[in-house]
């Protein structure tokens, strides 16, 4: 009766399910220290967070973007697309010329002035700039 419940495999099958068992029932239970863990939330506004989120965590408030930080903002992307594995402007890049910061400060300002419009404004920029380069 037995070899018919565990199929072909017979008391081996059984046995072996009987081993996994107890090897899983054994093992000690290991919980990671979690001490050492940064965890990270944003949200646009605190108010919305719960309760029990606000007092366990602390509240750091990031000031808006201003065009005054364009230049370090933009060159700041510029070196995080050089990071990116893969990147077909791997090099050099010259920095912005002062042309070039006014039209992506322009259409930073109409698309509301997010992180993510200037990442793809500086990424549009570096694609007209190569477009437009002089080839030998």
């Amino acid at each position: 009766m037995r070899s018919l419940r565990f199929g072909a495999a017979g008391k081996r099958g059984a046995d072996m399910i009987w081993r996994i068992r107890a090897h899983c029932l054994s093992s000690r239970i290991v919980r990671p220290k979690l001490k050492s863990t940064r965890i990270f939330f944003t949200k646009a506004r605190a108010a919305e967070l719960p309760d029990f989120l606000r007092d366990r965590f602390r509240v750091v408030k990031v000031p808006a973007p201003r065009l005054i930080d364009l230049p370090l903002l933009a060159a700041s992307i510029v070196d995080a697309m050089l990071l990116e594995e893969g990147d077909e402007w791997a090099g050099s890049v010259a920095p912005f010329a002062p042309d070039e910061l006014l039209i992506i400060a322009k259409a930073w300002e109409k698309r509301g002035m997010s992180m993510r419009a200037l990442q793809k404004i500086v990424f549009a920029t570096l694609e007209a700039r190569d477009a437009c380069q002089m080839r030998h």
